[in-house]
């Protein structure tokens, strides 16, 4: 739609002069202000890129800068340390999870005398392989120069109960007890060994039980205690602790009743043997009735009468058939026979005051 550019009336198609105010139609494009400041701007807008193009195409060209390659350089370095503390790290583990390695270590410290370093190295090696006699003894070796004992015994036992016919170890065993003088542990330790060969090291350490002669008690000959050669034995008869008790020298007599005896043996270095313990049940028999020689009988010719006394017994004796006491004629030697129709009697009494039965014998003497 066009208008008049005077007056601004809508002009009819094909007429060339307003019919409000006769002007000359003039052709105005139909917008409106807005739309004309938007071209407007745009314009400006597009004079000023060309002109800041222009001013850039003016100016003299400008070096360019090189890229710092310091950053690249540090990247790499820093790799080449991440992975030389990788390699480091994978090193370190293996070695510290290698026996081999370690038990190395160990023996090259043990060379140079380096003892603390050396356990270090041979508890980890025990630590990776727990049943290696061969660590473990070195390892004993280092405690007992470091003076250890307790955590080196701890060690040998370990490993005799890994070996038990591990004859080094026993006998590192037995110096460390002997040092310390625990005989009774080296007692203790002897228990538990089977082979004869490893026993033969216990030898001067151990001290036979004493023994009884006799399980029957004989009043005559007594007890007698049978000991190891070079040993000494004590005794008691009340159930009391042996080791306290009387020194044996001779054979023992035992009172009547129940006893008790309790017996030990010890050798020269202050070992002691296992315990002996015996009991007896005593009772004295009186004595048997004398025997009396000849023991009666008719006779023409003087005759001398013997009466039998036992060892530790007193005869006594009568003639006019009444039984004899301790206060009647004492049996000394051989009797003369008195003449006539007599009749001897006899008693024993032994040292515990036990009388015998009564011998009598009728003698018939005729001159």
């Amino acid at each position: 739609m066009m208008k008049c550019a005077k007056c601004g009336a809508e002009l009819r198609v094909g007429c060339i002069y307003c019919s409000v105010c006769g002007q000359e139609a003039q052709i105005v494009p139909d917008y409106n202000l807005l739309e004309d400041d938007f071209l407007k701007e745009l314009l400006n807008e597009e004079k000023k890129q060309n002109k800041v193009a222009e001013e850039k195409k003016n100016q003299p060209p400008q070096k360019k800068k090189k890229k710092s390659k310091t950053p690249v350089v540090a990247g790499a370095v820093g790799a080449i340390v991440v992975l030389i503390l990788l390699i480091i790290l994978l090193v370190n583990y293996n070695h510290s999870n290698s026996y081999d390695y370690q038990m190395k270590k160990a023996k090259s410290c043990l060379q140079d005398e380096e003892y603390a370093k050396a356990q270090k190295y041979l508890e980890q090696a025990v630590e990776i392989q727990e049943d290696s006699t061969d660590a473990l003894m070195l390892l004993a070796d280092v405690y007992l120069v470091e003076d250890e004992k307790d955590d080196a015994i701890d060690i040998l036992n370990k490993v005799i109960g890994l070996e038990k016919d591990n004859q080094e170890a026993y006998q590192k065993l037995i110096d460390i007890y002997d040092e310390l003088q625990d005989y009774d542990a080296i007692t203790e330790l002897s228990k538990q060994v089977k082979d004869s060969s490893i026993m033969d090291l216990f030898s001067d350490y151990l001290v036979t039980a004493p023994t009884i002669d006799d399980s029957e008690y004989d009043e005559d000959e007594g007890l007698k205690i049978i000991s190891q050669s070079g040993t000494t034995t004590y005794y008691t008869l009340d159930g009391s602790d042996p080791k306290k008790g009387t020194e044996y020298e001779k054979p023992i007599q035992l009172e009547e009743g129940t006893t008790t005896i309790r017996m030990i043996s010890v050798n020269e270095i202050g070992i002691y043997s296992e315990e002996t313990e015996c009991e007896y049940e005593v009772e004295f028999e009186p004595p048997e009735a004398p025997e009396v020689s000849p023991d009666g009988g008719s006779f023409y010719a003087p005759q001398q009468i013997t009466v039998e006394v036992p060892e530790g017994c007193m005869a006594y004796y009568t003639w006019d058939g009444s039984d004899p006491t301790v206060n009647s004629e004492q049996y000394t030697g051989p009797l003369e026979m008195p003449e006539g129709n007599n009749i001897l009697s006899v008693i024993l009494v032994d040292k515990r005051e036990r009388w015998s039965d009564v011998t009598k014998c009728n003698f018939i003497y005729i001159p």
